[in-house]
This record gives C-alpha cells, sequence and structure tokens, in this order.
C-alpha cells in the first residue's frame, strides 16, 4: 500500500528520479494531523504512514516523522524508515522531543 498523501512522489520515484528533498510524514494513520507546531516553526505533513505502507518510496531520501506519542506503534514505524531511508528524524509532538538516525552515525537523541 502507498503511503497516503505520497502519490505524486511515487510517480516521480516511478520515472527514476530522485527528489533533492525532505520528505515529511505524519505516524498516526486513524486521525492524521494537517499541521504541527515544532518550535516556532509550522510543519504540515505530507503524508500519514503505517507499518503496513510500502516504503520502498523513501529509499535514499531524509525522512521527518512527526508522532504524538514514542509509543510501540510510532517507534516501530521509525524503526521500519530507517531500512529505506538514507536519515530519519522522529519528532514527538508537542514534547518537541525524539531520535535522529542516519547510516554514517546511528541513532542518536534530538
Amino acid at each position: 500500500m502507498t503511503i497516503r498523501g505520497l502519490e505524486p512522489l511515487l510517480a516521480f520515484r516511478k520515472e527514476g528520479k530522485l527528489p533533492s528533498r525532505t520528505v515529511l510524514l505524519f505516524a498516526d494513520p486513524v486521525k492524521p494531523r494537517l499541521w504541527a507546531k515544532f518550535g516556532d516553526c509550522l510543519l504540515m505533513p505530507e503524508g500519514a504512514v503505517t507499518m503496513k505502507d510500502d516504503m520502498r518510496v523513501l529509499v535514499g531520501l531524509d525522512v521527518i516523522l512527526l508522532a504524538q506519542s514514542a509509543d510501540a506503534g510510532p517507534f516501530a514505524i521509525f524503526n521500519k524508515l530507517k531500512e529505506y531511508a538514507r536519515s530519519v528524524m522522529f519528532v514527538v509532538l508537542p514534547l518537541n522531543d525524539g531520535y535522529i538516525w542516519d547510516k554514517a552515525n546511528g541513532e542518536r537523541a534530538l
């Protein structure tokens, strides 16, 4: 299943292209938020991701994953994203807490 909201990215990737940008996702498949506040920034997620989604569209991309909690569900999505993305920033809102991961440096707290 394609990540909801990322259909244009999937079409772009099927053309063999790799966008040079960060993908912003929300880890709440039941009720995805249209925006989230992080510090003084207003973030607008592009899609809502679940464990059942096909994450191959994110291969080689930088991903920011927003979640309302760091419980087992969102944390499992964070770990699955690490198998595909170049880097993943996992931000728990409204705590502005979380983790960042990349292949070169591993996982560390924000």
